[in-house]
C-alpha cells in the first residue's frame, strides 16, 4: 500500500480498513461465482458436440453387410472416442478410392494386444468389417486388419462375418 492510502485509513480509523477488506472479499466472491457460472454454461454448450461424436454401432453400420478391402494404409488415427484406419484401395482401372474404417477406442486396442506401431502408413493390408449403412460412403467398422505377412489384429466389434 502506498503511504497516502495508509494515512487515509489511519484518519478514518480501523473500521475503514475492515470495510475495504470486506468489500474486496465480496468482490472476489462475486467474481468467483461468475467464473463458475461461465464455466458451467461453456460445459453445457460443448456437451452436444461430444454426444454427437459418439454413436451406436447399429446407427452407422450394418453388421449384416460384411466388407473386405485390400489396399495401402494411408492414415492411422488412434484417438478417442474411436480409432480410424484409412486405406487407399486401387481398382482394376487404377482408380484409387480412400476407405475409412472405424475401430475401437485406444484403450480397447491396447487391451487386445494392438500396439501403435503394429500397422504403419504404407503397409499393404486387408481390412474386414461391417459396411456403413450409407452405401454411397466408402467406410465401415473395422473388425480385423490383416497385414501382408499374415499377422492380424482385432480392432473392432464382431459382425455377421464372424458368425460364418
Amino acid at each position: 500500500m502506498n503511504r497516502s492510502l495508509v494515512r487515509s485509513f489511519m484518519r478514518r480509523g480501523p473500521s475503514a480498513f475492515a470495510k475495504a477488506t470486506a468489500d474486496h472479499r465480496s468482490l472476489w466472491r462475486r467474481w468467483s461465482r461468475s467464473a463458475i457460472c461461465v464455466c458451467g454454461i461453456a460445459a453445457v454448450v460443448a456437451m452436444p458436440a461430444v454426444v454427437r461424436a459418439h454413436h451406436s454401432f447399429a446407427a452407422a453400420f450394418d453388421e449384416n453387410k460384411p466388407v473386405s478391402v485390400t489396399g495401402v494404409m494411408a492414415e492411422i488415427r488412434i484417438e478417442n472416442p474411436h480409432s480410424w484406419f484409412f486405406v487407399n484401395v486401387t481398382d482394376e482401372t487404377g482408380k484409387v478410392t480412400r476407405w475409412g474404417f472405424e475401430g475401437n477406442t485406444p484403450t480397447s486396442l491396447l487391451r487386445a494386444g494392438y500396439k501403435r506401431d503394429a500397422v504403419k502408413v504404407g503397409d499393404k493390408v486387408t481390412i474386414k468389417g461391417s459396411r456403413a449403412r450409407d452405401l454411397t460412403a466408402t467406410m465401415g467398422a473395422a473388425r480385423e486388419i490383416i497385414l501382408q505377412d499374415g499377422r492380424s489384429f482385432i480392432v473392432g466389434p464382431r459382425g455377421a462375418a464372424d458368425a460364418q
